[in-house]
């Protein structure tokens, strides 16, 4: 279980590892690439390393349109042009809604995340909240950077 939020330029995730409802650890669940993609992972963890391995690996920006299935989880690749794709089901990436938003959240514990996100929060106290929130998130937030980052304004209400 986890949660993954990201939000002008900035993706910040709890590092809280659970197993079979159990606690088993804690590990970074976001990284960054030697393009400048950022990429994060929610899901079965067979599959979080298979897309780990590839995302580190990609030699091209064009490579990243191709991720690898992904059955049992669900990714969130953002290109270092600020564009953000979701990856999960076993679908190649897809866009999401991310331009209307201008943030967006994966698992457990995204409903809430994108909720304080859609009150203003950056990506990293939306990820405090979820962990505030939600039993299946925890441990220490992580964060990176994306480099030269647009700025994403949530609209007026």
């Amino acid at each position: 279980m986890t949660i993954i939020a990201y939000r002008d330029g900035v993706m910040a995730a709890d590092t809280q590892h659970n197993a079979n409802h159990q606690l088993v650890g804690y590990e970074k669940k976001i990284m960054k690439n030697h393009l400048g993609a950022l990429w994060g992972a929610s899901g079965d963890d067979s599959q979080s390393k298979v897309c780990e391995d590839w995302f580190l690996k990609v030699t091209s920006i064009v490579d990243l349109h191709s991720p690898p299935p992904f059955s049992k989880g669900q990714g969130l690749l953002v290109f270092p042009d600020g564009n953000v794709f979701s990856v999960y089901d076993g679908l190649s990436a897809r866009t999401l809604e991310f331009k209307h938003f201008g943030f967006t959240a994966i698992g457990s514990g995204a409903d809430f995340a994108l909720g304080a996100m859609a009150m203003g929060a950056t990506a990293e106290q939306a990820v405090k909240v979820a962990i505030d929130f939600n039993l299946n998130c925890g441990g220490e937030i992580t964060t990176i950077r994306l480099d030269n980052a647009p700025s994403c304004q949530t609209p007026a209400s």
